[in-house]
């Protein structure tokens, strides 16, 4: 699998060192040729000099592959993220997951969001592996996907559906298969809080997705990366 990761820096070649590890084929983009040169010596990966920012340097790297999402989703799940006990994360992981899948559809969104937890856990070490968390992460990208078709309309409606799949997201997934896995893991003490965490966290996603998603940001992927659906792009948002 085709990698890029963008940031050389101590997170950045952390994530890198793992990934190699896994078998993956990576493209490490930063901005400081000695910090690059460093991981060039010592792993086997390409590197690229340029700004990870720059929409020309990120065609250069490859970055049309979804997998693109895999290194944004781990750093905002496993470091910009708020730890409020063992069994309770708040992050904005799901957030790129979700995007994922409604840009690239519910296959890539499904395999960034289990990738991510997966090599994210390897990365940033939170407890035993469970596969119900890992499944419930890939879903993430998947249901948002398959809703996309019905977030079309008036404002009102595309935003109205739009929070609507990710209430039916958090539902299966944070309440759902994500809790099961943590009973099986903690004990069913932790379902008050999980039903916190899911009463607080859920309208909080569906504002960041309706800001995201309905923004020029979605044109742009479109635009650059999936040519095929910029007419559409320009009637929904």
């Amino acid at each position: 699998m085709r990698i890029v990761v963008i940031g050389d820096g101590k997170i950045g070649f952390t994530i890198t060192q793992a990934l190699v590890r896994e078998g993956h084929d990576l493209v490490v983009i930063d901005n400081q040729s000695a910090a690059l040169k460093q991981t060039e010596d010592s792993l086997d990966v390409q590197v690229l000099e340029g700004n990870g920012a720059s929409v020309s340097v990120q065609k250069e790297a490859g970055v049309a592959d979804a997998d693109l999402m895999i290194a944004v989703t781990i750093i905002l799940t496993r470091v910009l993220s708020i730890n409020i006990g063992g069994a309770f994360r708040i992050s904005l992981g799901s957030v790129c997951t979700m995007l994922t899948g409604l840009w690239f559809g519910p296959a890539a969104g499904f395999i960034c969001g289990a990738l991510s937890d997966a090599v994210g856990l390897l990365i940033s070490p939170s407890g035993t592996w469970m596969p119900l968390i890992t499944l419930s992460a890939g879903i993430w990208g998947v249901i948002p996907a398959l809703m996309r078709p019905l977030m079309n309309g008036s404002r009102k409606r595309k935003y109205g559906m739009m929070c609507a799949a990710v209430l039916v997201t958090s539902l299966f997934c944070q309440l759902g298969l994500t809790t099961m896995g943590l009973i099986i893991l903690y004990g069913r003490g932790i379902i008050p809080g999980r039903v916190l965490q899911f009463a607080g966290s859920t309208p909080v996603y569906c504002l960041v997705m309706c800001l995201l998603y309905y923004s020029p940001l979605t044109r742009y992927v479109r635009e650059d990366y999936i040519p095929e659906m910029a007419e559409e792009t320009q009637g929904s948002l």
